[in-house]
């Protein structure tokens, strides 16, 4: 599937940054989010005959997929441990930091080096867990940045206090991304190739914001190519028309002159 979606965007050198969760576990239940409210527990790309058996899977036992990406020119993003969805909002320093730690050295045993940045599940912080990931990370993703994403019903603020004032700054001047003390924040526009908009209208929200944005992050999961509505569940079949709007969205990215780059590569340029 990895190939199929990313061939072409290989051809074209075009680098790629793949969350990869260390151990994902297979057993958790998923709430509150688009696919949960269609009826399914679990996340579509888990197949069905694992979804109840709560197993945990390193990736590095996944030699074939692990070749596979070492041979795309890709930075390497770690994605949480398991893939709990709230794993990161912990308060929890200890668990939290065995978690970045057997994390990396999974990945490191995978890719032949520590990762530098890190991802967490649903974009979901706590002030800890980000304190924390300051001490192993050169920079994290971060959701939307936008003042209502900044608070938190259980932490008040997700980020800790020395980065709130770095946060404002980049809402208020329509920044995506903040540097402070070296570590990068990097967010996304809500810009996405997904099965459940129109793909003209994906085309010509893309088109706006290569307009008029700076920046632009495409966030995306793979295995959404291969989603099919009707059967509520991810097939061996990809949505060519997905596939075609992703490389024209590439194409029409690039014929404006724009570069893209990794978080590293980004995170050297901005400072």
């Amino acid at each position: 599937m990895l190939e199929e979606v990313y061939s072409e965007i290989v051809d074209m050198n075009i680098p790629v940054n793949f969350s990869i969760i260390p151990c994902m576990n297979t057993g958790y239940r998923i709430k509150n989010n688009l696919y949960s409210r269609l009826g399914l527990e679990h996340e579509p790309f888990i197949p069905k005959e694992h979804r109840e058996r709560n197993e945990g899977f390193p990736i590095t036992d996944n030699r074939e997929l692990l070749e596979t990406i070492r041979n795309m020119r890709s930075e390497i993003v770690q994605h949480g441990f398991t893939h709990n969805p709230n794993e990161f909002l912990s308060s929890n320093k200890g668990e939290l930091e065995r978690k970045i730690v057997e994390g990396r050295g999974i990945l490191e045993e995978s890719f032949g080096a520590k990762p530098t940045f890190f991802s967490a599940p649903n974009d979901g912080y706590s002030p800890a867990s980000l304190q924390l990931l300051r001490e192993y990370f050169l920079g994290a993703t971060y959701g939307a940045f936008t003042l209502r994403n900044l608070f938190d019903l259980h932490h008040g603020t997700t980020l800790p206090l020395g980065m709130v004032s770095s946060y404002l700054n980049a809402v208020r001047s329509g920044e995506v991304f903040l540097i402070n003390d070296g570590f990068l924040l990097i967010g996304h526009n809500g810009l996405s190739i997904n099965p459940f908009e129109n793909m003209d209208d994906i085309k010509r929200s893309f088109a706006s914001f290569i307009k008029k944005e700076r920046v632009i992050v495409i966030a995306q999961h793979y295995w959404e190519y291969y989603y099919q509505k009707q059967s509520n569940s991810v097939e061996p079949w990809i949505s060519k028309e997905r596939l075609a709007t992703f490389i024209d969205v590439i194409q029409s990215i690039l014929r404006e002159g724009a570069q893209f780059l990794t978080f590293s590569e980004f995170r050297r340029k901005v400072l």
